[in-house]
């Protein structure tokens, strides 16, 4: 099968690169461990919402495997570069305990209130305005990424003040009510 083929890890590259690729927001909700190129997709989203008692392994290293360049840089930009040597390194499961200093999960939670951690971040997302929220996500990926340009940053923070959607976030801040952002 396709697992045993030796470009397989290569291919797998485009499915975090598509996923961090998205317009929508992302948010991973994880109750349980995670392994191999699956941590990739774990740091392809925006946001990521973790059950404790989990554990994290990268054993790239362990099985011979040198991995793909977007996947590596996903690492140092989350991890940063200490970290990501660890996890790769030295290839051993790291609980998720150990990881949450590290920023990567937005919240680390227990079973009961997984549910609930999970409806909270996609609650604040469903009220943020589409345009700002998806431009703002597609230009913090590019810095990320080390693909800055201002001339970039500037027309879709132009785009930004010309919408709808900042007329109606300002009026509904003057007149203290939610939003109602309509995506224009």
């Amino acid at each position: 099968g396709f697992d045993n083929e030796p470009m397989a890890p290569l291919f797998f590259e485009k499915i975090p690169e598509a996923l961090e690729g998205l317009r929508p927001v992302t948010v991973c909700a994880l109750n349980g461990s995670v392994y191999g190129g699956a941590t990739d997709l774990v740091l392809a989203c925006d946001f990521t919402v973790a059950q404790r008692g989990m554990f994290w392994r990268m054993p790239a290293c362990a099985l011979g495997l040198h991995y793909y360049p977007s996947g590596l840089r996903r690492y140092v930009s989350r991890f940063g570069l200490q970290a990501s040597k660890q996890a790769f390194l030295l290839g051993q499961p790291i609980p998720f305990e150990d990881m949450e200093k590290l920023g990567l999960f937005d919240t680390l939670v227990e079973l009961d209130a997984f549910e609930a951690a999970v409806e909270k971040i996609v609650g604040t997302l469903t009220g943020m305005a589409p345009l700002a929220l998806q431009a703002t996500k597609k230009s913090l990926n590019e810095i990320a990424a080390g693909l800055y340009s201002e001339p970039t940053l500037r027309e879709r923070s132009r785009d930004s003040v010309y919408s709808q959607d900042f007329a109606e976030g300002r009026a509904a801040f003057a007149q203290r009510r939610a939003p109602q952002f309509k995506g224009t």
